[in-house]
């Protein structure tokens, strides 16, 4: 697991996994919300880079170690992601749907969670 540098829980049930992410030190936290779980995941990625120190001048792309060269590709598109809070919500529920399709009681929850979220009041 060093290649592993963070690790964040999304989940419905807050309290259930916090005192079991607290055995593992690669969870930085667990969230019941799409936009904290992100903003954590750039706070992450923007202090790895600021704490990245480069040692050696590399004259071709060639001499990148690729796993380096993927984490930074990686850094850089959740620095650079721009959120479209209303699709990805309404395509999360779209997906969902697909697959609970025929089970009226889920579809139900589905349907209202696309109604009623609003990220901006997410703790």
């Amino acid at each position: 697991m060093d290649q592993i540098h963070s690790i964040y829980v999304f989940c419905q049930k807050q309290e259930k996994y916090e005192e079991w992410a607290k055995d593992w030190s690669k969870i930085k936290g667990v969230y019941t919300k799409i936009i904290p779980i992100c903003d954590s995941a750039q706070q992450s990625a923007r202090q790895c880079d600021e704490d990245s120190v480069v040692i050696t001048g590399i004259s071709s792309l060639d001499q990148i170690e690729p796993s380096f060269m993927y984490t930074q590709l990686f850094k850089e598109i959740i620095l650079e992601i721009d959120f479209d809070e209303k699709k990805e919500i309404n395509d999360l529920a779209e997906y969902a749907r697909e697959k609970y399709a025929g089970n009226d009681k889920q579809l139900e929850i589905i349907n209202e969670f696309a109604q009623e979220y609003q990220g901006n009041q997410a703790s």
